[in-house]
């Protein structure tokens, strides 16, 4: 043995290159090209939990997934000598350590399931988690540098017990750990009427000016939908309906007015009233990553 490479199952031990004799089943050996670790075996045909997720060497041919775990001798084998060993192991090698060990047995991509009940924010946060195929640990590792592990860890579990997400916490998921942007297109019929850019917090409307519409602090749905009814001359009266009662306009107009932010059920169902379409495109390098129709 030359080395060993801590995992959160097991210590898998290092045995030499390609080249060493005798081979044994299950230790780990390195390619001399590049000295990337293999798992020796000639009865496991796949990486798993069982070899640490390091490609499978038999001997003779290499095989390796997508997700295989890509270490090397000279940067990541932690060698035997305890004189050695006690001086390598500082505070940043422990904590590589311990992520390897939190990354090996963290290979599930997360799958949160959408719900018929879960209103926009929810349901766009759930779908991009799906579409960046984020396992836990990633998902963890994106928020870094912005909340710790265990707030991350109670916005994900908060997935499954919350339908009615808040645009604040909608934000933070967009921003904080996503860090991506979104827009916002208004369909009437076939044509585009205003568009929204987030986090640029800026309009494209065809208005020459809409300052004297909305407040400062006003959050973007609100200004939306104050710009939507001056643009298009939707008046309180326009938003009865036969399946729409007072009480329900007069809670549109009082959250509209009021400091409380808007909701996405009532903004969903502000679009619905006034007979618009919106799409919400998320957007992630200039590329959009998934969209969203109401």
């Amino acid at each position: 043995m030359i080395g060993i490479i801590p995992s959160a199952q097991s210590t898998f031990e290092v045995y030499g290159d390609f080249n060493a004799k005798p081979l044994i089943e299950g230790k780990l050996y390195y390619r001399p090209s590049d000295k990337r670790l293999f798992y020796y075996s000639k009865i496991e045909t796949r990486t798993s939990p069982k070899t640490g997720y390091f490609p499978i060497w038999d001997g003779v041919h290499e095989s390796q997934s997508l997700f295989a775990n890509v270490k090397y001798f000279d940067k990541d084998v932690i060698t035997p000598d305890v004189a050695q060993l006690s001086s390598t192991i500082n505070s940043t090698k422990a904590k590589e350590i311990v992520r390897n060990q939190r990354l090996s047995e963290n290979r599930t991509k997360l799958q949160p399931k959408i719900n018929d009940a879960d209103n926009m924010f929810t349901q766009i946060v759930k779908s991009v988690i799906n579409v960046m195929g984020l396992t836990k640990l990633e998902l963890i590792d994106k928020a870094n540098g912005y909340l710790d592990e265990n707030m991350v860890e109670n916005y994900y579990a908060s997935l499954s017990k919350v339908t009615m997400m808040r645009l604040e916490k909608f934000h933070i998921w967009m921003d904080k750990i996503f860090h991506v942007g979104y827009r916002i297109i208004i369909m009437k019929d076939d044509k585009e009427i205003l568009v929204y850019q987030w986090p640029q917090d800026t309009f494209q409307t065809g208005l020459v000016k809409y300052d004297d519409i909305t407040k400062k602090n006003d959050d973007p749905y609100k200004k939306i939908m104050k710009i939507l009814m001056v643009k298009e001359n939707i008046s309180k009266a326009d938003l009865h309906s036969d399946v729409t009662d007072d009480y329900t306009v007069n809670n549109m107009m009082t959250t509209l007015n009021g400091s409380k932010s808007m909701s996405a059920q009532i903004f969903c169902r502000f679009i619905r009233l006034t007979n618009l379409s919106l799409t919400v495109e998320v957007i992630d390098n200039d590329k959009t990553i998934f969209t969203y129709k109401e």
